[in-house]
């Protein structure tokens, strides 16, 4: 997230000059896509604690929306969270990846874990700037190595629906 956040800054440093570079739509593309990357788990963890504050002050959503929030509070959760989860869902299905079905319902505490991550990135932007951290890991035995080239030419459902379609002659675009 740190990298987004610094590649925003560094794209940004002079707007205008991005903007005649990229031209209009796709500068508002950009601003949209990187800043929506950043803004989106913010937004996040500011409705989860807003939510879970209300539940614990026991105010519960009220179906007759005596507040406007209460409709962007129900609007977020249809669009927030069930428009990803089926996106993702359609994408394992159309791979054959049934078995990955219920796992996705632990999408909302990934996002949880990305807020937690964005606000590390900002303190660590105002802090440490130049800073990166880097995960260590294993040596990996020389006999379970692999190669790309190997992992590559392994066939799947998927790869094997991906050759399929590019071979053939009659898709339209």
């Amino acid at each position: 997230m740190k990298g987004w956040m610094q590649t925003f800054v560094v794209h940004n440093r002079r707007p205008h000059h991005l903007r005649r570079d990229l031209g209009w739509g796709n500068f508002i593309a950009f601003e949209a896509m990187v800043g929506g990357m950043i803004l989106s788990p913010l937004l996040h963890s500011a409705y989860i604690i807003a939510t879970l504050t209300r539940l614990f002050m026991g105010l519960p959503f009220s179906a007759d929306f005596d507040h406007p929030w209460h409709a962007v509070y129900l609007l977020v959760i249809i669009l927030g969270y069930a428009a990803p989860l089926i996106q993702t869902w359609v994408g394992l299905i159309r791979l054959g990846h049934v078995r990955l079905l219920i796992p996705q319902l632990l999408l909302p505490l990934y996002w949880i874990f990305v807020s937690w991550a964005t606000l590390r990135a900002i303190y660590e932007l105002l802090d440490r700037p130049f800073y990166w951290a880097k995960t260590r890991h294993r040596v990996v035995p020389a006999k379970r190595q692999t190669s790309l080239v190997s992992i590559l030419n392994r066939p799947n459902a998927a790869s094997r629906r991906w050759r399929s379609f590019h071979r053939r002659k009659d898709r339209k675009y």
